[in-house]
């Protein structure tokens, strides 16, 4: 009988689940993606006979936490949202009990460019315009504008460090160009001014990294491609939208209306120093904005709900990932970093392109297995 390899079969199912994301997001098939990936990945686990204690105990930490306030949560239906957000954070948890190749990282990576060119095909295909916005047709709140604007931040930091790798050919590196044009073009057509600024900002820190490099050993390429760079900024401000202008240049500093929301919530906690600490609950942050409304920003939703004693945990996660991945995998790190923008306009926490991201940052690479 053939023995199953764990670690090989962990990643096919990681790597399946990068490119189903779009489709799922949009046909609404999460719910056998999960189930079939846990399983999957359950089975694995059970056949390799042992856990790994590594910083995917914080994820574990993290999850009987949200169970434990969902006890004094204003949400009455708090136990009920648990389903969709254990199912993503169990997932994560099972993706990070297994290590990763070099060279499988490198096919994930290649994974999150046909990731996003199935999701420009959805938007070629299945997109409309509503209030002079770009959206996808989907009835899940990761396709309106905002959120879709996340869906590109990945992708497009991987494409610039496959972009200027000389190991790609020619024609790989066109069509990687090709993608950047098409993503900038419906970032621009979602009209969402924190999607474009970060996901400008990772692809000029990206490409700014890059630079370090090519600087030194290739000036005159370099020099080439600082000035092709400056063309395409110039040539995208001249043909953005005119409701992107409006939104850019509207003065509006409080991220349309979202501060307001924030100082609420700040005044709470201060108020109530112990729900501070322990939380309101799951769910219960749309009943204190003062506008029935989450509040647009993924961290603080997460500490007013968990408070400190549930928020600490995924900041350690996050703290401790990304001081083994800034070497090892920067562009990853990038990724994150330039992501914490646009996380801190959104409630993004259960939302695939961040669960993804928690993995990226999260994943053991390693050279070989043992």
């Amino acid at each position: 009988m053939v023995k199953l390899d764990v670690n090989k079969t962990a990643f096919l199912v990681t790597l399946l689940f990068i490119l189903a994301s779009p489709i799922e997001n949009i046909l609404r098939t999460e719910q056998v993606v999960y189930v079939l990936g846990i399983a999957i990945l359950v089975f694995c686990v059970i056949q390799r006979k042992y856990l790994l204690l590594n910083n995917s105990k914080y994820i574990v930490v993290l999850m009987v936490y949200i169970f434990l306030t969902c006890y004094w949560s204003a949400e009455r239906q708090a136990f009920n949202s648990l389903l969709v957000i254990y199912a993503e954070l169990l997932f994560l948890y099972l993706q990070l009990q297994f290590p990763y190749t070099e060279s499988q990282y490198k096919k994930i990576k290649v994974a999150f460019l046909i990731q996003n060119w199935i999701l420009l095909i959805l938007c070629f295909t299945s997109g409309s315009y509503m209030d002079s916005r770009f959206w996808l047709k989907s009835a899940t709140s990761g396709a309106d504008p905002n959120y879709l604007s996340g869906w590109f931040v990945i992708p497009l930091c991987f494409a610039v460090e496959l972009l200027f790798s000389e190991k790609i050919k020619k024609v790989w590196k066109i069509l990687i160009t090709v993608q950047v044009v098409l993503s900038f073009y419906f970032i621009m057509q979602t009209a969402s001014k924190s999607g474009l600024i970060t996901n400008a900002c990772v692809f000029a820190i990206a490409t700014i990294y890059t630079f370090r490099s090519m600087i030194k050993e290739h000036p005159g390429r370099a020099l080439a491609v600082l000035v092709a760079f400056a063309l395409g900024v110039i040539i995208a401000v001249n043909n953005m939208p005119a409701y992107l202008v409006q939104r850019l240049t509207n003065g509006d500093t409080t991220g349309t209306g979202r501060f307001p929301m924030w100082v609420t919530l700040a005044e709470t906690m201060l108020n109530n120093p112990i729900k501070m600490i322990f939380g309101f609950g799951t769910s219960a942050v749309k009943y204190y904005t003062g506008t029935g409304l989450v509040s647009h920003n993924t961290y603080l939703d997460l500490l007013f709900n968990e408070g400190l004693v549930g928020f600490i945990p995924l900041v350690i996660y996050i703290g401790k990932s990304i001081r083994i991945k800034i070497k090892k995998c920067p562009y990853t790190v990038i990724t994150f970093l330039g992501m914490s923008v646009l996380l801190l306009t959104l409630s993004a926490f259960n939302t695939r392109f961040f669960m993804l991201l928690l993995f990226l940052i999260g994943m053991d690479v390693t050279e070989n297995f043992e």
